[in-house]
């Protein structure tokens, strides 16, 4: 009787450790599952907030349709600037459409920028365009989205002062940097 009651105890222990492991096994699955459903929460934020960052930077700066535009260049005019009356507060950026019809007898590529506003605060300061150079073939236009800058450029750096501005925007050969077409286009700095 006594060695039966050994054997009883000795299932008992052996059970007991069993369900012991067994416990232990499923808090260490439990804490497995948990840290796994953290990280890929985190890892979802994370590629979120850079997804949203390079989207807020390439957004302002691209490429586009010419068919985008609502007053496409054409041969007799070929540059244009849209809106052509641009209303920017001091020290943000204004998403600008600039379209370059080429009328040049070869493909060439070309850039944009502004190179004069009436009132400047100081004799060498433009407000600050950010925009892509293009390739263009003879006869045909291409269109940039761009990002106008006015009470600082985009490092924060130039200060141009609120009201009016007549601006001069030039599209130029990238390659010798000669002026190839130009308008002109009203800029309005608020505070």
């Amino acid at each position: 009787m006594k060695s039966e009651v050994n054997n009883l105890s000795k299932q008992v222990k052996r059970l007991r450790t069993l369900s012991s492991n067994k416990k232990g096994s499923i808090e260490i699955g439990i804490n497995t599952i948990v840290i796994m459903v953290i990280a890929i929460v985190l890892l979802g934020l994370g590629v979120g907030f850079v997804k949203g960052i390079f989207a807020k930077m390439s957004g302002l700066t691209e490429t586009i349709s010419i068919d985008d535009m609502t007053n496409p260049p054409t041969s007799s005019d070929p540059i244009k600037i849209n809106p052509a009356k641009i209303e920017v507060k001091s020290g943000e950026g204004k998403p600008v459409q600039i379209g370059v019809y080429n009328k040049e007898s070869s493909e060439e590529d070309f850039g944009i920028k502004i190179s004069e506003c009436t009132n400047p605060p100081s004799t060498n300061e433009v407000p600050f365009l950010d925009a892509l150079s293009m390739n263009i073939k003879s006869g045909e236009a291409g269109a940039f989205q761009g990002s106008l800058y006015a009470g600082t450029d985009a490092g924060g750096t130039i200060k141009y002062g609120a009201g009016d501005h007549i601006c001069k925007l030039e599209a130029y050969e990238t390659t010798s940097g000669n002026t190839v077409y130009e308008t002109q286009f009203h800029l309005i700095v608020t505070t």
